[in-house]
């Protein structure tokens, strides 16, 4: 079982390595030199599948594990986790934030919505934007946030930061 030391710890050595970590139940920590990301393997109808569920550390052990539990509910339910997924994804946070922009930018300068449009296409949208929007917690912007400040961009972080809480 994976604790969140030997997560946050786990490193590559050699160039164009991989790593992968095993949790139970089949939640694998995939590591690579871009990141860390969160999968889920299991069987449905007697076929092998492979879920990606988010990226350490937006995503932590303990909501990978909140995710792992939700994908053996909707198992023992008989429905497939993929499927499902792509039925509640209809209202993503890339969606629901391009429709705020819209509205947003009516009396803003062209310059000024183009700063904001560029932040949270390069930092916001590979990162959560095709989330389901019920499923971005405070948690997940807070890291988001911190990853964005990590590569030094402080103040980009904290604009960052301050359109969430003025937004959402």
């Amino acid at each position: 079982m994976l604790t969140d030391i030997q997560v946050k710890s786990s490193k590559l050595t050699l160039k164009g390595e991989t790593k992968t970590l095993t949790d139970n139940g089949g939640l694998l920590l995939y590591i690579t030199h871009t990141g860390k990301y969160w999968r889920i393997r299991y069987r449905f109808h007697g076929t092998a599948a492979l879920m990606s569920i988010g990226e350490y550390p937006i995503v932590s052990l303990l909501e990978a594990r909140q995710k792992q539990m939700e994908i053996k509910k909707l198992l023992h339910d008989g429905k497939n986790p993929i499927a499902e997924r792509k039925k509640v994804s209809e209202w993503t946070f890339e969606k629901v934030a391009r429709l705020w922009l819209a509205n947003w930018q009516t009396d803003k300068s062209v310059q000024h919505v183009n700063i904001i449009r560029r932040r949270l296409e390069v930092d916001i949208f590979p990162k959560i934007g095709a989330m389901p929007i019920d499923e971005v917690t405070t948690v997940i912007i807070v890291n988001l946030v911190k990853g964005i400040a990590l590569r030094g961009a402080l103040d980009v972080a904290n604009r960052t930061l301050q359109k969430f809480r003025h937004n959402f």
